[in-house]
């Protein structure tokens, strides 16, 4: 398909090319005087009515493209909104899901369709980051800016190693099975 495609783009835009290459020949034509000049005349208003008509379908084509581009550009922007109005949705709901197994102390709600349950992790909280790149910067990845290894840090923080502004967090991730 998209091979048929291309075949009639070439056909579409070699033909503007060779009457726009017909058009030049005949300027160059027109300096020999033994052509009569009404031949001259009809010939070139021929040639540029062909070329007019190629150009104008090219210029609808190209105007019906960027109309089809706009068109699904909007789609994707209402696509977008759609998807992150969900997942703010899925946030706000998981929110409350926890709060409310945690509210009554239970751990693991399992029914026939879910097995809803909390899973354990741990992650790097840094209450300064700004500090912490100063005060740790042989610790910290450089690259156009100055990122915290937070992975590493968590696994010296775990080992004993202390750092002024930084802990360990357990949080409570719902997991929905």
């Amino acid at each position: 398909m998209q091979k048929k495609l291309m075949e009639k783009w070439r056909t579409v835009c070699m033909t503007l090319y060779e009457i726009a290459d017909q058009y030049n020949e005949l300027l160059s034509l027109a300096e020999n005087e033994d052509i009569p000049a009404d031949a001259l005349q009809d010939t070139f208003e021929a040639i540029n009515g062909e070329f007019e008509i190629k150009v104008d379908s090219i210029a609808s084509a190209i105007k019906n493209l960027i109309a089809d581009a706009d068109a699904i550009k909007a789609e994707e922007d209402s696509l977008e909104s759609r998807r992150k109005s969900k997942e703010r949705t899925v946030e706000r709901l998981k929110f409350m899901l926890t709060e409310a197994l945690e509210s009554t102390g239970k751990a693991k709600v399992e029914t026939a369709r879910n097995c809803v349950s909390f899973r354990k992790s741990t992650s790097v909280r840094i209450l300064d980051e700004e500090d912490f790149k100063q005060r740790y910067r042989n610790l910290c990845n450089v690259e156009e800016s100055v990122k915290i290894p937070k992975s590493t840090i968590t696994k010296m923080l775990k080992d004993g190693k202390e750092f002024e502004g930084a802990y360990l967090e357990t949080k409570n991730n719902l997991q929905i099975k």
